[in-house]
Formats: C-alpha cells, structure tokens, sequence
C-alpha cells in the first residue's frame, strides 16, 4: 500500500509539473505572438505614414502641374485678346488676323455671332460671350465645348474669338484625363477617371477612390482670375513598387525577432537539451538579423539610461565611421557627427530619454556631411521597474536624400524658369509631349 500511495503521489506531482510547464509554455507562446504582432501594428502604422507623405507628395506635384496649365491656358488668352485689340486699332481683317494667332480658329464681332442660328456652334459661343460680358469676365466655354474669349471692355465694337477646348489642352497620358470648367465642363482623357474628375472642381487637391476601386489624385486651378478653372486627374497604383520595397524591407526587420523568439521558444520547451543547442539557436538568429541589417543598409545601438552611453554593432560602427565596438556616451557620439548637425541630434537624444523615443537625422563627420545617417528607437517594455533600456537602428538615407535635392533643384529652376519669363512658352518631356 504504502508503495502504491507513493507512486500515486509521484506520478501526481509528475502530473502537476509537466501541465505546469504546459501553461508556462502557453503563456510564453501566447506572449511572443502578441509582441510580434505589436511590432508587426508598428511596422504597419509607419508604412501607412510613409504611404501618406508619398500621396502628399503627389498631390503637390500635381497641385505644381495644374498651375503650370493654368498659365498656358491663360497666355493662350492673352494672344487672343491682343490679337483683338490690334484688329480694333488697325482694322485689319479678322480672318487673317484669327490664322496667325495661336490656338485660335475665328475671330468675328460680338453683333455678327449673335444672329447665328439657333442650335448653332457661334449661336453657343453668342450665348457664352453674353454670359460673360454680362459677368464682367472675358473667358469661358460654350455648352458645345469651345473656349470663348471676349475683347477687352471700352472698344467701339465687342470681338469675340473661340476654338476647340479641347485644342487649349495636354494630350492626356494613359491614366490621365482634363477637364475645363466654369458654369459647363469639358473633359479629355482616361473615361475610367470621369467620376473622380467630375468630383475635383471643388476643394483642394485630394485623393478618392471611383468606381471599380480606381484611385486617383486630382488637382484644380483657377484661370487668370476667371470662373474658368483647368483640373488634373491621374491615377494613383494601390500597390506600386516602392510600397512593395518598403514592404519587404519591413518583413525582414520582423522576420529576424520573430526567428529569434521562435528559437528562444523552442529553447524554453526543451529546457532538458544541451546548451550547446541553445547557443547554435542563437547563432543563427544573430546571423539572420545581421542578413536583415545588411539587406536593409542598417545597423542597431542599444542604450542603458543609468549606464555612462550606448553600445552600438560593427555595422553600425562601419556606418558612422568609427572603431568597432566603440562604446559611446552623447557627448562623444555628436564628435562623429557633422559640425552643423551636432546640436540638433543631441538635444534629440537628451528628448528621447525624457519621452521614451529617439529619431534623429544626421551628417556624418567622417564623411564630411555626405553621408546622411537616420537614427530610431525606442524603449524597451521592462516586465519590473528599473533603469529604461532603449534599442534602435541607424540606417543609411544618403541615396534617398541625394534624390530629394535632385528633385527640389529641379523644381525650383522649373519655377524660376517659369515665373522670370512673361511670354508664350511650351515644355516638352522626353516623349516629347
């Protein structure tokens, strides 16, 4: 009796172990899901903000865009009503003056287009000068869809010139569609995106999604100060190839935690193998995080706040230019970083032991400031209270800021370019549009 009662009791005991190392395991996997899957939200959120400073930058370019039409559409105007104005001082003849004016098919008097008959293109484009001239504005279209420009006020007799809309407009790209617009709308381009543009003549520049999901980014700019207004619509990809970059980048840095989890995991569920199986499990998960690190062009550092400064990786050392394994505090790290950097990314890190979070952008120093370095973190969740630890990455962002002041050059001799030169003008790109 007495040695079945041990055994009971043992293989009791037993019982309550091996269930009491279940409910750990369960708790420890239950645990790692919910970090990966917090660091997955957070990698998320950032792709979304990323996602959202890219839209806004297109809306801008846009926004630049239709401007630039607005121009050429108002000194298409300009030719025209100049063009009247020396028929009123010279008297010559209409027709001839009409040919050699750009964009323009007739010049004719406001009396003759009136008595057109009913139904008529000039019986619309009388009815549109009346409109305007009723209006106090000198531009418009015709519900036939011409563009309709009136003489200036004071003249003996009021001329009016017209031609197509459509003539006054880009040709649209693929994914591409104009439209004019003041009391009523003509529109060339892409039929896909007629909902979205029809949507755009109110407001500023926006981003909305039509029938069939089709996104699309619209712009609209007023004409010379008339009701006349030219709008932009172009179509936006749901997923385009940087976002699928920025995708890839993002499930690298977390497949390298969520490997090293899953190692340390298997490593608590079999407490009675070797180390030596423990510590190849966190051999490869170094390997695969420093495969993650060098794919993405980072490094990580991590940081004790009681402790004199920060430890940082031989990648990061390489990135900053610096010894390996170099242990820094604040005030020797900013020594790495270029002169007129230096106080903005110190008192970035001094905020970031305050408020839980470091983001910085730096020069280097070694490299005379023509390496831009991008520097994040964050705190790490401690289970007990105690000295916060902060752990981040610094990545190369050289190639991307390089492309921000090509693009920004290049924007600003455009502007220069356009805003120093009074008279017609035209651009080509490279497929010559």
């Amino acid at each position: 009796m007495s040695q079945d009662s041990d055994s009971f009791a043992f293989s009791r005991e037993m019982d309550d172990a091996l269930s009491s190392q279940a409910k750990s395991r369960t708790r420890i996997k239950t645990l790692i899901i919910l970090l990966l899957l917090v660091e997955a939200a957070a990698l998320m959120l950032k792709a979304w903000d990323e996602r959202q400073t890219s839209d806004m930058a297109a809306l801008a370019r846009l926004q630049s865009q239709s401007a630039a039409f607005a121009r050429d559409i108002n000194n298409n105007a300009d030719a025209a009503r100049l063009a009247m104005s020396l028929a009123h001082k010279t008297g010559g003849s209409l027709e001839m003056i009409a040919d050699v004016t750009p964009a323009i098919e007739a010049i004719m008097p406001l009396s003759d287009v009136a008595r057109a008959a009913a139904g008529s293109r000039q019986k619309a484009v009388a009815e549109a000068a009346g409109r305007l001239k009723a209006g106090g504005d000198t531009l418009g279209l015709t519900e036939q869809g011409d563009i309709v420009v009136l003489s200036k006020p004071g003249a003996a007799s009021t001329l009016v010139a017209y031609a197509r809309a459509e003539s006054w407009l880009p040709a649209p790209a693929a994914g591409q569609r104009f439209t004019l617009s003041d009391k009523v709308s003509v529109s060339i381009g892409d039929k896909a995106l007629e909902l979205q543009a029809s949507k755009a003549m109110t407001g500023p520049p926006k981003m909305q999604i039509g029938e069939g999901l089709t996104r699309a980014a619209s712009s609209c700019t007023a004409i010379g100060g008339s009701d006349l207004k030219i709008c932009e619509t172009i179509a936006r990809d749901w997923i385009t190839a940087e976002d699928l970059t920025r995708i890839l980048i993002y499930a690298l840095l977390l497949a390298g935690p969520a490997l090293a989890l899953y190692g340390l995991f298997g490593a608590l569920r079999r407490q009675s193998e070797s180390t030596r199986f423990i510590e190849e499990t966190k051999h490869k998960s170094e390997r695969v995080i420093d495969l993650v690190m060098t794919g993405a062009n980072a490094a990580y550092w991590q940081w004790d706040s009681n402790a004199p400064g920060m430890t940082i990786s031989s990648q990061a050392a390489q990135l900053l230019g610096i010894p390996p394994e170099t242990y820094l505090t604040p005030d020797t790290f900013v020594e790495y970083v270029h002169g007129p950097d230096k106080d903005a990314t110190l008192a970035a890190i001094n905020r970031g032991a305050e408020i839980g979070s470091i983001n910085a952008t730096f020069r280097t120093a070694g490299s005379h400031g023509k390496k831009w370095i991008e520097l994040n973190g964050r705190v790490i969740p401690a289970a007990t209270a105690g000295p916060r630890q902060f752990a981040g990455l610094f990545k190369d962002i050289t190639d991307r800021k390089l492309a921000e002041d090509r693009m920004k050059a290049a924007q600003h001799r455009l502007r220069s370019a356009v805003q120093g030169f009074s008279g017609p003008f035209a651009i080509w790109d490279r497929r010559k549009r």
